[in-house]
């Protein structure tokens, strides 16, 4: 028996549970991390079916991904595109570089679709697909009451319409993902859910999920013996097999379900159009939740429960929006899912730590400067509109902050918590080293330009290369390793760690700090311009109902000055991202060079 077979029947298999946080457009920061982290677990697992002397022989394994928003997004279609398979391939950007992928299903999604106003990265005559374009103002009824969203989000359906019938799911399994592996969106529910808590109290829940059983990706069996906190609560998801074909007529309900959370996760308030999610009030008769299973035997039973009749079938349905207003970070649905509950809490030593959460978090959540006007009015008191558009970035932030989640990742001695975090080495004048390109304008930047979102991605792969060597790492003595290392709590040692996840491969090679990414003053026109159209469609639709029934020179005027304040809105809005951009460095003024 050769030293790799050897470790690898004697070790303990490294269990991994994933938490991605909602970013908005820097959600491509996540993509590439979750790209660079497959491309890295296939590389290695290649190189031992292989039998490549010196290769680690112990296992690692993906068992849960938590998602909120755009985290969502990427871990839903991270599984779709590593079924159907990795293929290496990579684009060229002038100012970024060479940004390669491994999951192009996901990099397509990520990087290459959503934008807010076609380009030349865009198909030709693809006019459909952007966020400034007016397709759903030009279908239905013109009451304003049918407007759905600020941006036409005709895009995304689009997209997720194009991934399900083009990912070829099914044709890859993977030693490295378990089967099932658990998939949890989390959704804000504008409905909620009435609970009974205990003996009596009675309340509404509006953070939501939507849970899948993801089967046909992996092949090691999830770990049900230790691992119960979804058996506890008998909550077993929604079976989604992925060697079964996507696209199905009539079309599979698990199927539907899962775009539908996928679009309602990321459904950002007003910005985005929110989500009908299909449910059956059954669903909520089995719902595990993140509390201590002493809960289970003080009330003999599930402590929570839903107030409607379990036997009610009837598929109903409720309005979802982003699933960070609620949950941001779903980082406890992660460590629960991975948690070994007949203990009292996973080990955290280097010696002994064999399952760790990993959050990815972009957090491009930084104060910048308001849309409107700052100053007080009358009595020191702000502005209504002022407060107003402070008032969602600042519930998003507070939604983003885990403070005792940081604290543990960060804690140098605790080996089962991980966190990655952007840390960009570009250098540029008057800028943070840590911004992404998406972070400007609260985190929409980055559907200015594809650009802009390539960077970001790149940035991810690279992070996630440096996390993997430098960061993720065990004592080698511990069983995960089969216990044959030097332990490195011996006085006068230095110590002795081996990473979790090796580098081989197309993993190893380096991957280059992204370029900074620039607009020029012309993109930012056409920009403005196609804003003052969205802005101006938009107000026509409010107007609509006012104006039935008025002479046509009182029409003739209300439109007139009505389109003179949309343009002046535009413009206030494109001030407000050129002066976001130019503090950033991202923006250049029209001939000039970088």
């Amino acid at each position: 028996m050769t030293e790799t077979a050897r470790r690898t029947t004697q070790s303990k298999p490294f269990q991994i549970g994933l938490s991605l946080s909602g970013a908005v457009s820097a959600g491509a920061y996540s993509a590439g991390v979750l790209d660079f982290l497959i491309e890295a677990l296939s590389e290695w697992y290649d190189a031992k079916a292989r039998g490549e002397p010196g290769v680690a022989g112990h296992d690692v394994f993906i068992s849960v991904m938590a998602g909120a928003s755009a985290g969502g997004v990427a871990a839903a279609l991270g599984a779709l595109s590593a079924s159907a398979g990795l293929l290496k391939s990579e684009a060229e950007y002038a100012e970024v570089g060479t940004v390669r992928y491994a999951l192009p299903e996901l990099f397509e999604a990520w990087v290459k679709r959503p934008r807010l106003m076609p380009d030349q990265a865009g198909p030709a005559g693809d006019g459909r697909a952007s966020l400034l374009d007016l397709h759903d103002l030009q279908s239905g009824t013109a009451d304003a009451a049918q407007i759905a969203s600020v941006f036409d989000t005709t895009v995304l359906d689009l997209v997720a319409k194009e991934v399900m019938a083009g990912a070829d799911t099914g044709r890859k399994r993977y030693p490295f993902f378990s089967e099932p592996m658990h998939l949890f969106l989390t959704l804000t529910n504008l409905d909620g859910v009435p609970y009974r808590l205990g003996k009596g109290t009675t309340v509404t829940v509006h953070a939501d999920r939507a849970h899948f059983a993801i089967h046909g990706l992996g092949t090691t069996p999830f770990p049900s013996d230790e691992c119960t906190w979804l058996s506890q609560w008998g909550d077993e998801g929604v079976a989604l097999d992925l060697s079964v074909p996507l696209p199905q007529e009539p079309p599979r309900r698990e199927v539907q379900l899962l775009v539908n959370a996928v679009l309602g996760t990321c459904a950002y308030p007003m910005g985005l159009a929110a989500r009908r999610i299909p449910y059956h009030p059954s669903d909520y008769g089995a719902r595990a939740w993140t509390i201590e299973s002493t809960y289970l035997e003080k009330f003999e039973g599930k402590p929570i429960d839903c107030l409607w009749r379990g036997d009610l079938d009837r598929e109903l349905g409720f309005n979802a929006v982003d699933g960070g207003v609620t949950d941001n970070d779903p980082f406890s649905i992660a460590r629960f899912t991975i948690r070994d509950m007949r203990t009292g809490r996973n080990p955290r030593e280097a010696e002994r730590a064999d399952r760790a959460v990993i959050s990815i978090a972009p957090f491009p959540d930084a104060p910048s400067k308001d849309l409107l006007d700052p100053s007080p009015g009358p009595g020191n008191s702000l502005p209504l509109l002022a407060v107003l558009g402070g008032l969602l970035p600042a519930m998003t932030r507070q939604a983003r902050l885990k403070i005792t989640d940081i604290l543990d990742a960060e804690d140098p001695d605790t080996f089962s918590r991980y966190v990655i975090t952007p840390t960009a080495p570009t250098t540029r004048r008057g800028t943070r080293s840590d911004q992404l390109a998406c972070a400007a304008v609260a985190a929409f930047g980055g559907f200015i330009d594809e650009s802009f979102r390539a960077h970001d991605f790149q940035l991810g792969r690279r992070n996630c290369q440096r996390f993997l060597s430098d960061h993720f790492m065990l004592d080698a003595a511990n069983p995960v390793f089969g216990g044959t290392g030097r332990s490195s709590s011996r006085n006068g040692e230095d110590p002795d760690y081996r990473p979790i996840v090796p580098l081989h491969g197309s993993a190893r090679e380096p991957i280059a700090a992204p370029g900074w990414p620039t607009i020029d003053a012309g993109k930012l026109a056409q920009l403005q311009d196609r804003a003052e159209v969205r802005i101006g469609a938009l107000a026509d639709r409010f107007l609509a109902p006012m104006l039935v029934g008025r002479w046509a020179l009182t029409r003739w005027l209300i439109r007139r000055f009505v389109t003179a304040e949309t343009n002046a809105l535009a413009g206030k809005l494109a001030q407000h991202v050129e002066a976001q951009l130019a503090e950033t460095g991202q923006f250049r003024p029209s001939g000039k060079k970088k």
